[in-house]
């Protein structure tokens, strides 16, 4: 009873008014401007914030309450001179629970000007492509999803690369940019806890129970247990140029009309995960080979570390995309297309993933009464899939569908000469049936804002959204910024 007053209290709130704009997807980041010649000058910025996070299902489980972070801090610095500028971002985040990681460091970077041409380096976030959530165009910076609390702040959701950037300015309404990232991270999902998604925690137990099923009855004793601990998902191979990603990207405005091309060759983001021996041993079994089935079983036999029958590989592919913007009737309008091309052409590489296209379209305009909507619709479409081995062992694609499709609706209206936001954001995962619902209150008074706001997990409880259903939770936040 208690999580069912608590799930309607934080859908109501907001809905008593209206739905929802934010989720924080307004993903282009500012360039700033170039300093002011002759001049030097040191700035500090920053926000300050306190609040806690209660999560319904601790209510019925006294002593086992996780509130999240108390307090954290954001501390922005930033000089200039006649012709380059600095900036370090931190983030002070002390903890109740340990280890704890107090201050980290956001984001650290140089940029130098001359001329047409700005040069940057140092560890940034950046945003490629047009769209308000996250785009397929997007490919620089891996996402951080070991808390999915904060899913509505892009900045706090992405990872910061090291990298070196050239924007060279070819006209008015033209660009031509260059990045070049000299080692590879993945995205990065809780182990363990709450936000540790099934991918993680039932992959292995999965991938072993597919693969004692193709192992000849009685010629193993048994397999020794892989758990999500024994799989090293970061291994120290992806800090090496071996994992470079480089790409162009080259955007004009035209009779107001924008559009944008681009070129990445890069590593996917998520791991391609299989058993080490299964497809040798599936191929030795279908082509009745019994001396490369029993070298093979031997092989497996000799196993004492289970990790070491779990292998891991990141893909590099090949990234084309486009993109497409402008205000049509008072709507904002903007679409991305891409292809995403892996060395996998004919879709039975188990440890490779399949090329896919990607696309998402989308816009935001203002309905009425105040009230803007901003709606996307993003999709995912895997090629060649019918080479896909059903076997989880074998092929990391596994019971994949053909699409994933996804539609984020964003509503907001403002009230009291803009002091106070509602807003709900709803996202919804078509093929899987689920859904995630973020409603918010925010009251803002100058430098400091007040918010209230929530999140419902529901549907599928196999899906990318679904599983989380004992996750809804309520936030307040108190911020200060100066």
């Amino acid at each position: 009873m208690k999580k069912l007053l608590l799930i309607g209290a934080v859908v109501l709130l907001p809905l008593s008014a209206v739905f929802a704009q934010g989720f924080g997807f307004d993903s282009a980041f500012p360039e700033a401007e170039p300093p002011a010649g002759g001049e030097n000058g040191v700035r500090v910025g920053g926000s300050v914030s306190g609040g806690l996070t209660f999560f319904v299902d601790d209510f019925d489980a006294p002593g086992s309450a996780a509130l999240g972070d108390i307090a954290d801090a954001k501390l922005n610095f930033s000089a200039s001179g006649s012709r380059a500028e600095g900036f370090i971002n931190l983030l002070l985040r002390p903890r109740l629970s340990t280890p704890a990681e107090i201050l980290s460091i956001d984001e650290a970077y140089v940029r130098a000007f001359y001329g047409p041409l700005t040069v940057e380096g140092g560890v940034r976030k950046l945003a490629w492509g047009r769209a308000d959530s996250f785009g397929p165009l997007d490919v620089i910076n891996p996402l951080d999803y070991t808390d999915l609390s904060v899913l509505s702040d892009p900045l706090a959701v992405k990872i910061a690369r090291p990298l070196v950037r050239a924007v060279f300015d070819t006209g008015n309404f033209t660009r031509l940019e260059a990045v070049f990232v000299p080692w590879f991270q993945g995205t990065q999902f809780a182990a363990d806890g709450r936000w540790a998604p099934l991918e993680i925690t039932a992959l292995p137990a999965r991938m072993m129970s597919d693969f004692a099923a193709l192992v000849p009855a009685g010629s193993l004793p048994s397999l020794p247990p892989v758990t999500p601990g024994d799989i090293d998902l970061n291994p120290e191979r992806l800090k090496t140029l071996a994992y470079f990603q480089a790409g162009l990207r080259f955007t004009a405005s035209i009779a107001s009309n924008d559009f944008g091309l681009q070129y990445y060759t890069g590593v996917l983001n998520r791991p391609a995960v299989t058993v080490r021996y299964a497809k040798e041993l599936n191929d030795a079994i279908k082509a009745g080979n019994t001396t490369a089935v029993g070298s093979i079983v031997g092989s497996i036999t000799a196993v004492t570390n289970p990790g070491d029958l779990v292998a891991v590989a990141y893909n590099r592919y090949h990234h084309i995309g486009v993109d497409y913007g402008r205000v049509l009737l008072g709507f904002n309008i903007r679409a991305e297309f891409a292809a995403n091309i892996t060395s996998d052409l004919s879709g039975d590489e188990g440890g490779v993933y399949n090329p896919a296209l990607l696309w998402s379209a989308g816009f935001d305009h203002d309905l009425f009464a105040g009230i803007n909507l901003n709606l996307q619709a993003a999709e995912s479409i895997i090629l060649f899939h019918g080479g896909i081995d059903p076997n989880r062992a074998i092929d990391t694609q596994a019971g994949s569908r053909v699409t994933a499709t996804r539609l984020t609706a964003i509503l907001s209206r403002k009230f009291f000469r803009e002091e106070l936001e509602l807003k709900v954001t709803g996202l919804w995962g078509i093929e899987d049936g689920d859904v995630y619902l973020i409603p918010a209150l925010v009251w803002t008074r100058g430098d400091a804002a007040l918010e209230l706001s929530g999140g419902v997990f529901a549907g599928n409880r196999d899906g990318e959204l679904g599983q989380y259903r004992d996750n809804g939770f309520i936030k307040t936040t108190l911020t200060w910024s100066f």
